[in-house]
């Protein structure tokens, strides 16, 4: 009995004394607050996993025998561990407020970037021209009309122009038509004809207006290429400003020049040109 109380006041007076150390080395302590982000920092580029591997703690696994090694620790050891644990817990509470005090932006999971805003993921939609042999027959989405001007003097209710599309090769080439339409429209034809020189082929088209409101062909006579699309009844284009593309391959020497189009609307309007 008399040992059992002697070894109970030694362990008493053996963790009193270090209570008392850490007290002095806590109240001592200035954290280095750079070596402690850089730790951390480390810490996170690291590979996850590490103590113990899941399924290590089953009885049978490799960690049960120091497992069972350590709960055969006397109380001095186990309260020693005890206050071992206190102590990294109050350094790591202070590691916190280190933390919580650095500036800068929030780390993200790889530990070195700053979290990107949405803006930065957006991208460019693609236009509706493409090389050959990746052309849709129609635009993966219609462009919005822009607004229309003022309207031109007289009773002129649709201007056109043709143009050569700008991403056009020796090899394939796309004629674009820019209808500016100042009045609704509830009749409406655009037609364009590529010349038939050597190799020319349809590839495709696309309108920037809704495709269900339009019946469209593209017919081969041998002359040209020809493509057409209708208004159908009870659909009106609104005032703005659209365009109207057909796509093919081609020979180096195809003029688009040589290209021609004509646009039927409402009152008898019509209109021609070359690309």
């Amino acid at each position: 009995m008399r040992a059992h109380e002697g070894r109970r006041e030694t362990t008493e007076e053996i963790l009193a004394l270090l209570r008392q150390r850490l007290r002095d080395e806590a109240d001592r302590y200035e954290p280095d607050r750079e070596h402690i982000w850089s730790r951390v920092e480390t810490a996170m580029r690291s590979p996850r996993g590490a103590w113990p591997p899941a399924g290590s703690l089953r009885p049978d696994g490799p960690w049960a025998r120091p497992l069972r090694r350590w709960a055969g620790w006397s109380g001095l050891r186990v309260a020693a561990t005890a206050l071992g644990t206190a102590a990294v817990v109050g350094i790591a509470s202070l590691t916190a407020l280190a933390l919580n005090d650095r500036t800068g932006p929030p780390l993200t999971e790889r530990g070195d970037l700053p979290p990107q805003s949405p803006a930065q993921h957006a991208s460019p939609l693609p236009t509706p021209s493409t090389a050959p042999g990746h052309t849709p027959s129609s635009p993966s989405s219609p462009q919005s009309a822009s607004p229309a001007g003022d309207e031109p003097s007289g009773e002129q209710i649709v201007e056109a122009t043709g143009t050569s599309g700008p991403n056009g090769t020796p090899y394939w080439g796309e004629n674009n038509l820019k209808l500016r339409v100042h009045r609704p429209l509830t009749r409406l034809r655009v037609t364009i004809e590529v010349v038939r020189t050597p190799r020319v082929r349809p590839t495709g088209s696309w309108l920037s207006l809704a495709t269900s409101d339009f019946r469209i062909s593209t017919d081969v006579t041998g002359r040209a290429v020809v493509y057409r699309w209708t208004l159908l009844p009870g659909r009106t284009v609104r005032p703005g400003t659209y365009t109207f593309a057909a796509q093919y391959e081609r020979a180096a020497g195809h003029d688009p020049g040589e290209d021609t189009f004509q646009v039927i609307a409402a009152d008898g309007t019509r209109i021609t040109g070359h690309f």
